[in-house]
């Protein structure tokens, strides 16, 4: 009773996966030396377009897995509700930033530093990344119950693998909790004079993610035959 449907799945890897891409353009654009300068000449919009890919990766990641071990998954009200963070963060930039002139939004990138930006800044990045891990969780949540259904229904299990999506969202755990404590790290050096290396902590961050989504699009293609919706 192998699921045959899977443009559903198949639509959220892809929209996980494009945010996966957009983070690291986020983090180049606002942090690399020579690309920020490039970027700013292009546009100053380019700034903040890209960090919604923040708030929209856990909701993909959580609705893929979803996908994939319940069989006929289907929206309900509550998942809407998932992209509310995202919605918040949308608008608070169209009031707070895309609202702004051209020359203010250029100037405003052009002085931006990461240290020197607002308690609220630093703050709601910590609250996005906390978000982050809920998601992580509720993921885990969700592969723990498809695999008690397997038991309760069927005496075959030897040919259901969910072992290496259970693998792959423990580590993206992992990874966005220690981007908690990045984000942590980043309040207090910012603004209780605490010094930590929040710079390094980050690039360890990035190069981990690399990894893990390499990992979950080699599985996603050679294993997820494999799996027996719920």
């Amino acid at each position: 009773m192998v699921k045959q449907d899977r443009h559903a799945s198949d639509f959220f890897l892809i929209g996980f996966l494009l945010t996966q891409a957009a983070i690291p353009l986020h983090l180049l654009i606002n942090y690399g030396d020579g690309f920020r300068l490039i970027a700013l000449e292009f546009s100053p919009n380019l700034y903040r377009i890209f960090e919604l890919a923040y708030w929209l990766d856990a909701p993909l990641l959580l609705w893929y897995t979803r996908t994939l071990v319940y069989k006929d998954y289907k929206w309900s009200r509550i998942d809407w509700l998932f992209l509310a963070p995202a919605v918040i963060y949308s608008l608070s930039m169209i009031a707070t930033f895309y609202s702004l002139e051209p020359v203010t939004k250029y100037l405003e990138m052009r002085d931006y530093d990461t240290e020197e930006a607002s308690i609220w800044r630093h703050s709601s990045g910590f609250i996005r990344e906390s978000l982050r891990v809920v998601f992580s969780i509720m993921c885990l949540i969700d592969i723990r119950h498809c695999r008690q259904q397997i038991r309760n229904r069927y005496s075959n299990v030897d040919n259901i693998d969910l072992g290496w999506l259970n693998f792959l969202v423990i580590a993206f755990l992992i990874v966005r909790t220690w981007s908690v404590l990045v984000s942590a790290a980043l309040i207090l050096s910012a603004h209780a004079d605490i010094n930590i290396d929040f710079s390094s902590m980050g690039l360890i961050g990035n190069y981990i993610t690399f990894i893990l989504v390499s990992a979950l699009i080699f599985f996603s293609l050679m294993k997820s035959s494999l799996f027996e919706g719920v």
